[in-house]
């Protein structure tokens, strides 16, 4: 405050806001232990892989969303295997953003999938705060 002025009323701070766009779907998980990085906790990749297990609530082919960010001035790549399966996404984004992993396999309704999330290299910058399993409304054709 400046000379002369005089509070009127003292109140909270309103709290900051998401660096993300958030969304509805069955099947969410957030870390709950680790530095806070731009507001939400992380797991560090370069620790160790982040494991996570979801069950499928919906059939068909769900998509693997990572809420992940990466340290590092050049893209790297997040490595995700589930089932025999490996896929790999490029993050080249430093602040909180979605890696949306469409999943090469079908599902039945209450299969259990374990996925390993890791970096490509052994030294990594990525971070992940949530994982997400979405289902989208997807027809395949011929």
């Amino acid at each position: 405050m400046k000379a002369k002025q005089q509070e009127i009323a003292e109140v909270e701070s309103l709290p900051d806001k998401q660096s993300f766009d958030d969304f509805e779907t069955d099947s969410k998980f957030s870390v709950s232990e680790g530095p806070e990085i731009h507001g939400l906790n992380a797991h560090d990749l370069n620790t160790k892989p982040l494991k996570v297990d979801f069950e499928i609530t919906r059939g068909g082919s769900p998509q693997l969303c990572l809420l992940i960010l990466t340290e590092s001035p050049k893209p790297e790549k997040v490595i995700l295997k589930y089932e025999g399966i490996t896929q790999e996404f490029v993050v080249s984004w430093n602040d909180w953003g979605w890696a949306p992993i469409s999943l090469l396999k079908e599902y039945d309704i209450h299969a259990r999938v374990s996925f390993e999330i890791a970096p490509s290299e052994e030294q990594s910058h990525m971070k992940i705060a949530k994982a997400y399993l979405r289902y989208q409304n997807i027809t395949k054709t011929d």
